[in-house]
């Protein structure tokens, strides 16, 4: 399914299982406990976590279960009474990294490194916790793990008190019947994100490794030929040369008058036991590049990425051992001035966001939606809306209400309760919908896959009267990282040559995908139109009425859904996808900004673990 996912909870589960494995094993350089630890219940909440890495990928995939919860607590708990009985944190870091090596994760480097890059930060927040530690799983998992108590899980954004605008449910989609035969209306948005180009990508190096990244010249030569990297890319757990990444911006310059790109972040490869800040800042300076030279009269709008923090994931809230990510705010800053206007630099040195008026009527509000990523640690220590940024949403999107213009809101991992902690995804989703008639549509990366999902009007969650307010876009990736083609999207938008009161509506979009296979046989990059979402669908608009109107066809039209399932995957052709597999889909698109996708799926007769 989402194989981005389910390898960050792979590693997720992987990690907590050695830690675990350290309640048995004895730790030479242990400091004396400072109360006796019961080998009994130790070994009670080892057996219970047998089937950990099942249930972490489900919970992944946004299928959280009572089980999901009793092994996260069974696993936090051991990890809690390792540190909280005063054991050196040096024994547990030992101890992990052999481990892991043993068991071959990973290499040894690879996991000497990942577990030396965040062992300060996880032993900080695990003594320093502002909750108890029963919350943790609630904070990560959400309310089936139990409520949120502490004050610093528990917040709410304060919405103006300016009555929400009137809604005219039976108005048509501004675009539903378009009348705009030449075109003169028309504005073409590009949406590129994860292009992590790989410095390191070679050629003929081996794409079936044991590392978590492949096609490398440290992976050496492969053993079938079918496996060798090829010039353009390699389907596998390998991410893109550079002449990849510059092709897909040559392709979109040339055979689309681009007037706006939406650039949503990940740019360094995953490798993130090498990350450095000096290589990140070299893979922003080179792409960054690029986009200037293929798109020098457009307005290009970035967002920042997971993988721009170093460690990957690693976003701190305020806290008194001065973990912090200022130094990365502070180059983004400066390197996005190459694209943004001087008034934006405030906000981005404080978080990473800014809003900017792109034309008249007409703005574009950028998140750092990594903070509120369920793999950032540091919100275990203090999810309170991270640098005031959903409080700042609300008030620039009530200015905007107030001059009538119309928003696009962009973000890099998609601020659903897959992804995102549910107490920011609730908060997130209560702005959305108080400013459903400012707010045009979102657009975000992260999984790689071509995916959308909507939000809901929460006065109406009664199970078939929901009315859909908003759709959020997920743009295919560039790179190929995990078995995939390298693609982009195009939006042709309703943006009215710029002119003020334009509704700024999505008319179309199109994904573009390069065939891989064709491209390495033939030796020259070869893209192609994979479909258009209008045409492909039948589709009589793209509002969120409309793309509800779809999922609920996907329900019963099976030939329908294995279309979207495989544009989704880029045109690799994917793993069969039914039952409880299609259910997800679906709820994903209709249920995981809301309800949560285990609701959704309980209510469609399925019984998540």
């Amino acid at each position: 399914m989402r194989a981005l996912r389910r390898a960050g909870a792979a590693i997720s589960a992987t990690l907590v299982l050695l830690c675990a494995s350290v309640l048995l094993i004895p730790s030479a350089d242990a400091a004396p406990a400072k109360k006796d630890i019961n080998i009994f219940d130790l070994l009670f909440k080892f057996g219970n976590l047998r089937d950990l890495r099942v249930v972490v990928e489900n919970a992944a995939t946004g299928v959280v279960s009572p089980k999901a919860c009793s092994v996260c607590s069974a696993a936090t708990g051991i990890l809690y009474d390792y540190l909280d009985a005063g054991r050196s944190p040096n024994g547990l870091v030992k101890i992990v990294q052999g481990v892991c090596s043993f068991l071959k994760v990973a290499s040894k480097d690879a996991c000497d490194n990942v577990i030396d890059m965040y062992k300060d930060e996880f032993v900080y927040i695990a003594k320093n916790r502002k909750a108890p530690r029963a919350e943790t799983c609630s904070v990560l998992l959400g309310s089936v793990c139990g409520p949120l108590s502490s004050v610093v899980h528990n917040w709410t954004v304060q919405v103006s008190s300016t009555v929400k605008p009137p809604i005219d449910t039976d108005a048509p989609y501004e675009g539903e019947d378009d009348d705009d035969e030449d075109g003169e209306r028309r504005v073409k948005v590009l949406h590129i994100s994860d292009t992590h180009y790989d410095p390191e990508y070679e050629p003929g190096s081996n794409g079936a490794c044991q590392d978590p990244i492949c096609c490398r010249g440290n992976n050496g030569r492969p053993a079938k030929a079918a496996d060798a990297a090829g010039k353009w890319g390699h389907r596998g757990k390998c991410d893109i040369p550079l002449r990849t990444l510059e092709s897909a911006l040559k392709h979109a310059a040339e055979n689309h008058k681009i007037d706006v790109v939406l650039w949503t972040g990940d740019l360094p490869p995953h490798d993130p036991w090498k990350a450095k800040r000096e290589d990140t800042l070299e893979n922003l300076r080179v792409t960054s590049g690029l986009i200037r030279k293929y798109f020098s009269n457009a307005t290009v709008l970035p967002s920042i990425g997971n993988h721009e923090a170093v460690p990957i994931n690693s976003f701190p809230v305020n806290n008194k051992a001065n973990f912090s990510t200022q130094w990365l705010y502070d180059n983004f800053a400066e390197h996005w001035m190459d694209f943004l206007p001087e008034s934006t630099k405030d906000t981005i040195k404080l978080g990473a966001f800014y809003s900017l008026n792109v034309s008249k009527g007409f703005r574009v509000i950028s998140l750092n939606t990594n903070l509120c990523y369920i793999y950032n640690w540091w919100l275990l220590y203090n999810s309170t809306d991270p640098s005031g940024q959903l409080q700042w949403l609300a008030e620039e999107l009530q200015r905007a209400e107030d001059s009538g213009e119309k928003v696009y809101i962009i973000g890099h991992v998609a601020p659903v309760k897959v992804e995102c902690i549910p107490v920011w995804t609730d908060n997130f989703q209560k702005i959305v919908n108080r400013y459903e008639s400012t707010i045009v549509a979102q657009f975000y990366g992260h999984t790689h896959l071509d995916q959308l999902y909507l939000t809901y009007d929460d006065d109406q969650g009664k199970k078939g009267a929901r009315r859909a307010t908003n759709v959020a876009y997920l743009a295919p990736s560039v790179t190929t990282f995990v078995d995939s083609n390298p693609a982009y999207r195009v939006y042709t938008v309703d943006g009215g040559r710029h002119r003020k009161g334009a509704p700024w509506t999505i008319l179309d979009h199109e994904t573009f995908v390069m065939d891989l296979e064709k491209s390495n046989k033939e030796d020259k990059p070869i893209w192609n139109l994979a479909y258009s979402a209008k045409e492909q669908y039948n589709m009589r608009s793209l509002s969120a009425k409309h793309w509800h109107n779809l999922a609920e066809k996907f329900r019963t039209n099976d030939t329908l859904f294995k279309e979207y399932h495989r544009f989704m995957h880029k045109l690799v052709e994917p793993h069969e996808c039914v039952k409880d597999c299609k259910a997800k889909e679906i709820c994903y698109i209709q249920a995981a900004a809301t309800t949560g996708t285990r609701d959704c799926m309980i209510d469609m007769g399925f019984s998540p673990i």
